[in-house]
């Protein structure tokens, strides 16, 4: 079961509408991968999905980040990657990306607080 959090795709929305990009990166089977993008209207949310099951590599496997930076053509260091996992943001921070670990248990306030510590504001 998937759920969607209001506050993430809030937060999202309001981060493409100031120019960031937001890139959708996860592990996924292919059945689910489809139902997020087409179901759940991913493929309009983001500006690429990156799923695992497509790529043929998962996090935390370094090279899982690396095949991302190819593919969006983004220097590491100038992405800031976040997850509820802190096993893959120790892996994505091994790679050069600025990383965070948050929960959505923590509600939006983590998030808030990343996002102007890396100078972005969406609110």
């Amino acid at each position: 079961m998937i759920e969607v959090e209001a506050e993430a795709v809030n937060a999202v929305r309001a981060l493409r509408r100031v120019g960031v990009g937001c890139y959708l990166t996860t592990n996924q089977a292919p059945h689910r991968a489809r139902h997020m993008s087409e179901t759940l209207g991913y493929a309009g949310l983001f500006d690429r999905e990156l799923y695992s099951c497509q790529m043929g590599l998962v996090k935390p496997d370094p090279e899982y980040f690396r095949s991302i930076l190819r593919e969006i053509k983004i220097q590491p260091g100038n992405v800031l990657f976040i997850d509820d996992h802190q096993v893959n943001v120790d892996s994505a921070r091994g790679v050069g990306l600025h990383a965070v670990a948050i929960t959505l248990e923590a509600g939006p306030d983590p998030l808030h607080h990343t996002l102007r510590e890396f100078g972005i504001s969406v609110d």
